[in-house]
């Protein structure tokens, strides 16, 4: 079995997408959320059998292999034991007790298996995609970088490892080359939506942002995932981030119940859009579902903009009581001078 490592967790957009007429109230929302590190996950893909040109597995090993493959994990595991007994460097006996032991969480004896596994048949594709997972879910973004750029020396056409790699490069902050790595690994598996969603962001975080590769990819993630509501999310996300605020309006508008967090994401970009009164509406219903002193705060600087002196002033009543810092506070309490109509 093979994974690479996935997430699917939504990042919040830049507060940068506010109107810079009004950056001295949207901007106290704060920064945008780090991208979350990968989830474990285990994948149903099978995974590679010994090289042509590596090891040959015992029958025992090959036993234990096809249990795995039957998803009978005691099986699997009692038939790689016994592979060990006779050849302790067996790589298909020491892969499947890395996928069974990563089943059962104990990742500390997975990593060993996959190294035996490794050292037996460098070649070993899944072994390498596996640990590097691992490594990722870690955060262990050095170890990750090497056991996927020895993987893929051996196989440049694994999509998993490419993506590995990205991950890892992601943590390290070496955004150019993850995004590198990520349009490799969609190049390879080109219909995977997270793929191009990731290589979006990537190209956005690079120290020159590729705002039109981005675009593009979010729309693509778009076109193939959609129907998933945490990538939707995310693209929509993206796509105002890239510079494209009704796009993102509209992606985000698609889901069928967004989080506070979420409509505030979608009041920014219909505001960047032009649709001041879409983007007070989806405030006063973040409000509604979970208030938050940033909240209110960001509409009031609507409602400001509005020319609703009333609103402004209750919103930042409002927030002065849920107000926990004492900027907020101070903030909260300059409703007159704030408020007040030009």
């Amino acid at each position: 079995m093979m994974r690479h490592a996935p997430s699917s967790q939504w990042t919040a957009v830049s507060a940068a997408l506010a109107a810079p007429a009004l950056a001295a109230l949207v901007a106290c929302g704060g920064q945008p959320e780090q991208a979350k590190a990968p989830t474990p996950s285990l994948d149903d893909k099978p995974a590679a059998s010994a090289s042509a040109s590596g090891p040959i597995a015992s029958q025992a090993a090959n036993d234990a292999y096809a249990a795995l493959e039957a998803k009978d994990l005691a099986t699997a595991r009692a038939k790689a034991e016994q592979a060990l007994k006779d050849a302790p460097a067996d790589p298909i006996a020491n892969l499947v007790l890395g996928v069974c032991d990563e089943a059962d969480k104990k990742v500390d004896s997975a990593i060993a298996h996959y190294e035996a596994a490794l050292k037996a048949d460098p070649k070993n594709l899944a072994a390498a995609v596996n640990l590097s997972a691992i490594f990722v879910d870690r955060k262990e973004w050095d170890r990750a970088i090497e056991v996927a750029k020895q993987g893929l020396a051996s196989a440049k056409a694994a999509w998993e490892l490419h993506a590995n790699l990205g991950w890892a490069l992601r943590g390290k902050g070496e955004h150019d080359k993850a995004a590198k790595a990520f349009g490799n690994a969609s190049k390879l598996n080109p219909k995977d939506a997270d793929l191009q969603l990731r290589r979006g962001q990537e190209l956005l975080a690079q120290a020159e942002p590729n705002k039109d590769g981005a675009l593009k990819a979010f729309r693509e993630a778009i076109s193939l995932g959609g129907a998933d509501e945490a990538l939707l999310a995310e693209a929509g996300v993206g796509l105002g981030q890239a510079g494209d605020p009704s796009a993102c309006a509209t992606a985000l508008g698609k889901l069928k119940d967004p989080a506070p967090e979420q409509l505030r994401e979608r009041a920014v970009c219909r505001h960047m859009a032009g649709d001041l009164a879409g983007a007070r509406a989806d405030l006063d219903l973040a409000i509604k579902k979970r208030a938050s002193a940033q909240m209110h705060w960001s509409a009031a600087a609507y409602a400001m903009e509005a020319g609703d002196e009333r609103a402004c002033k209750a919103h930042l009543a409002a927030m002065g009581k849920l107000a926990t810092t004492d900027d907020d506070k101070a903030k909260a309490g300059k409703a007159a001078q704030l408020c007040k109509k030009k």
